[in-house]
């Protein structure tokens, strides 16, 4: 049955100044005097221009006849530029539904837009397909992919089909029998479809300090595919012949498949292209596919003791001990060195109960193993939602290669046989009588041999994980009993009392109640962070799925690496920030099945709904059978912390960028940025 016609509505969003956030919003409300549980289907339409927003949808809220409810059913638009079009969703309800509240939504973003055609069904799905997506397989098959979101009867699934050969894939434009091999730099997103042409190098040129690692890219394209391709590096000597200081490797780049979902980017490769680069897998000979490019990560980092100058070397492509190709590689090692304990505080998570899960063999070895790569890349091997306080040992460890920062414990319960990790708990546990005294009895032990051996100062306790208000009077009682007992160890939270502060709601009991401020990047405020620090509080701030455009972000496979590079780098500084925190890096969810790292593309890797739009969001390590393998984000977080250190040797930076909506979506300035902090800080 039908409630009512559809009835169109306007709203027009008034033209965003560069750079200004604004909302959009237009309701229209059904109600039911009988309510019953009948499907409901329901759509908006609008068009767009230059429209990039957190959120751009068709949202619906069911209000149940009991009093419950269900919230944010959402059908999203397409971002950018675009004419009049539908967004359509279907939802079965659990109860009788009494009234419909729906939206079209247009929230804190940038551009113009109309919503118009609010409609809404009661009925069942008839195979009605909601939206659907096509994309090439090439190179991994010679056929293109399509899923349909599809409505039948109460159940909406997705419909995955195949059609043979494909018509989306793009022309290779080198011949069958022939191989082109072209380098890049770092930032630059290189897909299997990526063809040589404008900004590619026959050369691999990189500019580094002592212990800093720099990366750049070698692409292998082949017109008929090869197997057994391999590379050589050559010693890197300068004109005197003083050998480098240092190491130089290179990786295989692995590539996983988008889903359906995703949210799209701007600058991300074309929607139809299937496979993105993800995992970096050990050297070993690889196979290009036929009319693609297959991609090399090659890493060199300069020693402690590395001499200045400029090193020159060569890099062989190989195949079957013939040469395919000979690259030059040149390093210039800057006269100064990056501090041995890491410039920038982060709090980048490596939960213990995902490794367990995938490798309960081998444990302890696996989580060494995670915690060298994220210390290789001057990441903190931390973890907010530890439940139990770390080994001092790993501390020690962690703190001789550099790390500045770590969470003592979460303030939550232990974790129950089997639970992979514990976010957060309800008020009635957290303020419980005698919560606070079981608590501190599990940490105080840690506490007494960290202030012992000196290391106190590093640790801090995290809690009340993206936590409103009903938290903040318990929040505050936890807190002065904490400073009181603990004055010496900062409490850390990501709870929303930044964002109330934000909003003008700064009497509220307890939202003052914390050391370490961190609002997600899309609630923060400059003027908040500054007055929170006036205060004495440490503001950091973190992603987490979201932002989306027009705010820069890392945490998908869609986002352009220079972005997330600018984000932790450079905006972290200019808004004078005590850190970057990221909820963890080995989010595994795919049935404890292992990457095969003897090929490069990973087809039953799958990342999507569990990451809100953003897939790949909690993923930059992989574990693969042999090895937890980094990835093509973890070496620009890398270079984001390097960049960081680089301002704060020089003592200034002229970031190009104006806000967080406003900068160049190129990695061109920030590299100009650098070069140039790097002749400052050596003129000194």
């Amino acid at each position: 049955m039908k409630a009512s016609a559809p009835i169109l509505l306007a709203i027009v969003a008034l033209p965003a100044l560069a750079g200004e956030r604004h909302s959009v919003s237009e309701l229209k409300t059904f109600t039911y005097g009988r309510p019953d549980a009948t499907p409901i289907v329901f759509s908006v339409r609008s068009r767009a221009e230059n429209a990039y927003a957190q959120l751009y949808c068709a949202y619906m809220d069911v209000h149940y006849a009991d009093g419950t409810h269900d919230w944010h059913r959402i059908a999203p638009f397409r971002s950018g530029t675009h004419g009049w079009e539908r967004a359509t969703g279907a939802f079965a309800p659990a109860r009788p539904v009494s009234k419909i509240e729906l939206f079209g939504i247009f929230r804190d973003g940038t551009g113009n837009v109309e919503f118009g055609g609010h409609g809404v069904e009661r009925r069942d799905g008839t195979n009605d397909v909601l939206d659907a997506y096509a994309a090439t397989d090439l190179p991994h098959s010679y056929s293109d992919v399509i899923v349909r979101k599809v409505f039948s009867g109460r159940e909406v699934r997705l419909e995955t089909t195949r059609e043979s050969p494909s018509r989306l894939a793009p022309q290779c434009p080198v011949p069958k029998g022939e191989v082109r091999v072209w380098a890049c730099g770092s930032l630059r997103t290189v897909t299997p479809l990526t063809y040589p042409g404008g900004g590619d190098s026959a050369a691999v040129s990189l500019d580094l300090a002592r212990r800093e690692g720099e990366s750049a890219q070698v692409n292998v394209t082949s017109g008929s595919g090869l197997d057994g391709v391999t590379l050589e590096m050559g010693q890197l000597r300068r004109a005197d012949g003083r050998l480098f200081s240092g190491d130089v490797k290179w990786e295989r780049v692995g590539y996983i498949a988008r889903g359906y979902g995703f949210r799209t980017h701007p600058d991300a490769p074309p929607l139809s292209w299937r496979w993105l680069p993800g995992p970096l897998l050990p050297a070993a000979p690889f196979r290009v596919r036929a009319a693609s490019t297959q991609g090399v990560w090659i890493t060199v980092r300069a020693a402690a003791d590395a001499e200045a100058g400029d090193y020159a070397g060569r890099i062989r492509v190989m195949h079957c001990g013939k040469v395919l190709a000979e690259l030059p590689l040149s390093v210039r090692v800057r006269g100064f060195a990056l501090p041995e304990r890491f410039g920038l505080k982060t709090a980048f998570s490596v939960m213990d109960g995902f490794t367990r899960k995938y490798y309960p063999d081998d444990f302890a070895a696996r989580k060494r193993e995670s915690w060298n790569v994220m210390l290789d890349h001057r990441l903190n091997p931390d973890d907010i939602s530890r439940t139990s306080p770390p080994e001092i040992g790993d501390l020690v460890y962690a703190r001789s290669r550099g790390m500045n920062s770590f969470n003592l414990l979460n303030i939550v319960p232990p974790a129950r046989p089997g639970q992979t990790w514990v976010p957060c708990a309800r008020p009635e546990v957290l303020f419980a009588p005698g919560f606070y005294e079981a608590f501190t009895n599990r940490i105080s032990p840690t506490v007494r041999e960290l202030r012992a051996r000196g290391m106190l100062a590093d640790a801090y306790i995290y809690g009340f994980d993206e936590r409103g208000k009903e938290y903040f009077a318990g929040m505050d009682s936890f807190w002065k009993r904490w400073k009181c007992d603990f004055p010496d160890i900062p409490m850390l939270t990501t709870s929303y009392q930044f964002k109330h502060v934000a909003m003008g709601d700064d009497r509220r009991e307890g939202v003052f109640s914390s050391d370490r401020f961190c609002p997600i990047i899309q609630h923060f405020k400059p003027e908040t962070a500054e007055r929170l620090k006036a205060m004495g509080k440490e503001v950091w701030w973190y992603s987490c799925c979201q932002p989306f455009p027009p705010m820069p972000n890392f945490g998908s496979y869609e986002n352009p690496l220079w972005e997330g590079r600018m984000l932790v780098g450079w905006l972290t500084r200019a808004y004078r920030l005590g850190g970057f925190l990221f909820w963890i890096v080995n989010r595994w969810d795919n049935g404890n099945a292992k990457l095969d790292e003897s090929d490069t593309f990973f087809p039953e890797w799958r990342e999507g709904e569990a990451t809100q739009e953003c897939p790949g969001d909690g993923t930059f390590l992989y574990p693969g059978r042999g090895h937890i393998l980094p990835s093509v984000r973890l070496s620009m977080l890398r270079d984001a912390v390097e960049d960081y250190e680089y301002q704060e040797l020089a003592g200034f930076a002229d970031a190009p960028f104006k806000s967080l909506t406003d900068f160049p979506h190129s990695p061109e300035p920030l590299l100009n940025e650098r070069r140039r902090l790097a002749d400052a800080i050596e003129r000194r």
